[in-house]
C-alpha cells in the first residue's frame, strides 16, 4: 500500500513539471536518434529517457510487489524476463509506437501516456 501511495504522490509532484504527448513524442524521437548513435538534442532525449526510467521502474516494482488487481491496473510485466525491467530502448520504441497509433492521446500528460503505453505493451496477467 505504501508503494501505491508513493507512486501517486510522485505523480502529483511530477504533474507540476509534466509536458504533454506532443513534447513526449518530440523528446522520445530525439532519444531514439541518440540511442542509435546519431546526433540529436540531448536535453530532449534525456528528458524522455529519464521519464521512462521512472515510469518503468515504478510500474515494474508495483507489478512485482502488489496483489493481482493492483498489478493489473498500475503495473507492467516483462514476459521475457519476469521481475526484470525492460530495456530503455524497448521502452522508447513502445512509447513512440503508442503515440503514432494513438494521436488522439497527444494532449494528455506525458507520464500518463507513458503509463498507458507500457501497460498496453507489457500487460500483467497474474
Amino acid at each position: 500500500m505504501r508503494l501505491v501511495f508513493t507512486m501517486l504522490l510522485c505523480m502529483h509532484v511530477f504533474n507540476a513539471y509534466a509536458g504533454d504527448g506532443h513534447s513526449l513524442k518530440k523528446s522520445c524521437i530525439e532519444a531514439e536518434r541518440l540511442w542509435s548513435g546519431k546526433i540529436g538534442d540531448k536535453e530532449q532525449g534525456f528528458y524522455c529517457v529519464g521519464l521512462l526510467k521512472g515510469v518503468v521502474s515504478v510500474m515494474t516494482i508495483t507489478a512485482n510487489s502488489s496483489d493481482k488487481e493492483t498489478a493489473n491496473h498500475l503495473g507492467m510485466c516483462n514476459k521475457e524476463k519476469p521481475q526484470h525491467f525492460i530495456t530503455t530502448e524497448k521502452s522508447i520504441e513502445t512509447v513512440l509506437k503508442y503515440l503514432y497509433s494513438n494521436p488522439d492521446k497527444l494532449n494528455q500528460q506525458d507520464f500518463s501516456i507513458a503509463m498507458q503505453a507500457m501497460q498496453k505493451g507489457f500487460p500483467c496477467t497474474k
